[in-house]
Protein backbone atom coordinates (compact mmCIF):
# COMPACT_ATOMS: atom_id res chain seq x y z
CA UNK A 1 0.00 0.00 0.00
CA UNK A 2 2.88 2.36 0.71
CA UNK A 3 4.20 1.85 -2.80
CA UNK A 4 0.95 3.23 -4.23
CA UNK A 5 0.82 6.26 -1.92
CA UNK A 6 4.36 7.49 -2.70
CA UNK A 7 3.90 7.59 -6.49
CA UNK A 8 0.46 9.17 -6.07
CA UNK A 9 1.95 11.89 -3.82
CA UNK A 10 4.74 12.48 -6.33
CA UNK A 11 2.22 12.88 -9.16
CA UNK A 12 0.13 15.21 -7.01
CA UNK A 13 3.21 17.28 -6.09
CA UNK A 14 4.22 17.59 -9.75
CA UNK A 15 0.67 18.62 -10.66
CA UNK A 16 0.63 21.26 -7.93
CA UNK A 17 4.03 22.56 -9.05
CA UNK A 18 2.84 22.78 -12.64
CA UNK A 19 -0.32 24.58 -11.56
CA UNK A 20 1.71 27.02 -9.45
CA UNK A 21 4.04 27.74 -12.39
CA UNK A 22 1.07 28.30 -14.68
CA UNK A 23 -0.51 30.74 -12.20
CA UNK A 24 2.75 32.66 -11.80
CA UNK A 25 3.20 32.84 -15.58
CA UNK A 26 -0.38 34.02 -16.07
CA UNK A 27 0.06 36.71 -13.42
CA UNK A 28 3.17 37.91 -15.26
CA UNK A 29 1.26 38.14 -18.53
CA UNK A 30 -1.05 40.87 -17.28
CA UNK A 31 -1.37 44.16 -19.07
CA UNK A 32 1.60 46.08 -17.70
CA UNK A 33 1.71 48.55 -20.57
CA UNK A 34 -0.10 51.89 -20.65
CA UNK A 35 -3.59 52.11 -22.16
CA UNK A 36 -3.84 52.55 -25.90
CA UNK A 37 -6.29 54.22 -28.26
CA UNK A 38 -7.27 52.44 -31.46
CA UNK A 39 -6.12 54.39 -34.50
CA UNK A 40 -6.63 53.71 -38.17
CA UNK A 41 -6.67 55.75 -41.32
CA UNK A 42 -5.86 55.98 -44.98
CA UNK A 43 -2.74 57.08 -46.81
CA UNK A 44 -3.07 58.54 -50.29
CA UNK A 45 -0.38 59.78 -52.65
CA UNK A 46 -1.34 62.33 -55.28
CA UNK A 47 -4.99 61.64 -54.50
CA UNK A 48 -4.81 57.86 -54.96
CA UNK A 49 -4.52 55.17 -52.27
CA UNK A 50 -0.92 54.20 -51.49
CA UNK A 51 -1.01 50.49 -52.32
CA UNK A 52 1.70 49.21 -49.95
CA UNK A 53 4.17 50.29 -47.32
CA UNK A 54 4.20 51.12 -43.66
CA UNK A 55 3.16 54.05 -41.49
CA UNK A 56 4.89 54.72 -38.17
CA UNK A 57 3.94 57.18 -35.46
CA UNK A 58 7.19 58.21 -33.72
CA UNK A 59 6.63 59.72 -30.24
CA UNK A 60 7.73 63.31 -29.67
CA UNK A 61 5.93 63.95 -26.37
CA UNK A 62 4.05 61.56 -24.09
CA UNK A 63 1.80 62.37 -21.13
CA UNK A 64 3.21 62.21 -17.60
CA UNK A 65 5.33 59.11 -17.21
CA UNK A 66 3.89 57.27 -20.23
CA UNK A 67 6.13 54.91 -22.13
CA UNK A 68 7.53 56.50 -25.30
CA UNK A 69 7.02 53.78 -27.88
CA UNK A 70 6.27 54.03 -31.61
CA UNK A 71 3.18 52.52 -33.20
CA UNK A 72 3.29 51.01 -36.68
CA UNK A 73 0.90 49.64 -39.23
CA UNK A 74 1.21 48.07 -42.66
CA UNK A 75 -0.55 49.91 -45.47
CA UNK A 76 -3.05 47.74 -47.36
CA UNK A 77 -3.83 47.82 -51.10
CA UNK A 78 -6.65 50.33 -50.46
CA UNK A 79 -4.32 52.67 -48.55
CA UNK A 80 -5.73 51.81 -45.12
CA UNK A 81 -3.75 51.04 -42.00
CA UNK A 82 -4.38 50.05 -38.37
CA UNK A 83 -1.77 50.93 -35.74
CA UNK A 84 -0.17 48.46 -33.34
CA UNK A 85 2.06 49.21 -30.35
CA UNK A 86 2.14 46.19 -28.04
CA UNK A 87 -0.09 43.70 -29.90
CA UNK A 88 -1.66 43.49 -33.34
CA UNK A 89 -4.24 46.26 -33.81
CA UNK A 90 -4.15 47.44 -30.19
CA UNK A 91 -3.61 51.11 -31.10
CA UNK A 92 -1.29 53.75 -29.73
CA UNK A 93 -0.38 55.33 -26.39
CA UNK A 94 -1.75 58.90 -26.05
CA UNK A 95 0.79 61.61 -26.84
CA UNK A 96 2.22 63.69 -29.66
CA UNK A 97 3.75 62.01 -32.68
CA UNK A 98 5.70 62.69 -35.85
CA UNK A 99 4.37 60.44 -38.60
CA UNK A 100 6.54 58.72 -41.20
CA UNK A 101 5.46 56.75 -44.25
CA UNK A 102 7.58 54.39 -46.32
CA UNK A 103 6.67 52.58 -49.50
CA UNK A 104 9.11 50.90 -51.86
CA UNK A 105 8.83 49.24 -55.25
CA UNK A 106 10.03 45.70 -55.70
CA UNK A 107 9.95 42.55 -53.65
CA UNK A 108 11.35 42.73 -50.08
CA UNK A 109 11.87 38.94 -50.14
CA UNK A 110 14.58 39.42 -52.79
CA UNK A 111 16.45 41.66 -50.34
CA UNK A 112 16.39 38.94 -47.70
CA UNK A 113 17.85 36.39 -50.14
CA UNK A 114 20.49 38.69 -51.71
CA UNK A 115 23.34 39.66 -49.37
CA UNK A 116 23.87 43.00 -51.18
CA UNK A 117 20.64 43.90 -53.00
CA UNK A 118 20.39 47.09 -55.01
CA UNK A 119 18.33 49.77 -53.26
CA UNK A 120 14.64 49.64 -54.07
CA UNK A 121 13.14 52.84 -55.44
CA UNK A 122 10.57 54.62 -53.28
CA UNK A 123 6.95 55.01 -54.46
CA UNK A 124 6.76 58.33 -52.63
CA UNK A 125 9.19 61.20 -51.93
CA UNK A 126 11.81 60.12 -49.38
CA UNK A 127 11.05 63.13 -47.19
CA UNK A 128 8.12 61.13 -45.76
CA UNK A 129 10.52 58.45 -44.41
CA UNK A 130 11.98 60.73 -41.71
CA UNK A 131 10.24 62.32 -38.72
CA UNK A 132 12.42 65.40 -39.24
CA UNK A 133 11.22 66.01 -42.79
CA UNK A 134 7.81 64.35 -43.21
CA UNK A 135 5.83 67.33 -41.92
CA UNK A 136 3.16 64.89 -40.71
CA UNK A 137 1.97 65.14 -37.10
CA UNK A 138 -0.67 63.52 -34.91
CA UNK A 139 -1.88 64.15 -31.37
CA UNK A 140 -3.62 61.36 -29.47
CA UNK A 141 -5.52 62.91 -26.54
CA UNK A 142 -5.17 61.20 -23.16
CA UNK A 143 -8.97 61.18 -22.78
CA UNK A 144 -9.64 59.72 -26.26
CA UNK A 145 -12.21 56.92 -26.42
CA UNK A 146 -13.24 54.64 -29.25
CA UNK A 147 -11.35 54.73 -32.54
CA UNK A 148 -9.56 57.75 -33.98
CA UNK A 149 -8.97 58.23 -37.69
CA UNK A 150 -5.91 59.93 -39.18
CA UNK A 151 -5.85 60.22 -42.96
CA UNK A 152 -2.77 61.58 -44.74
CA UNK A 153 -2.62 62.81 -48.35
CA UNK A 154 0.98 62.83 -49.52
CA UNK A 155 2.06 65.04 -52.40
Amino acid sequence: MNTFIVPACAVLARGCAALLLALVAAAGCGSSHPPTVRVSGRITYEGKPLEAGEVAFQPTLAPDGALLRPAVGPIGPDGTYVLSTFAHGDGIVPGEYAVVVTSYLGDPLVEELDPSPPPRPSRIPLKYASPATSGLQATIPANARGRLTFDFDLE
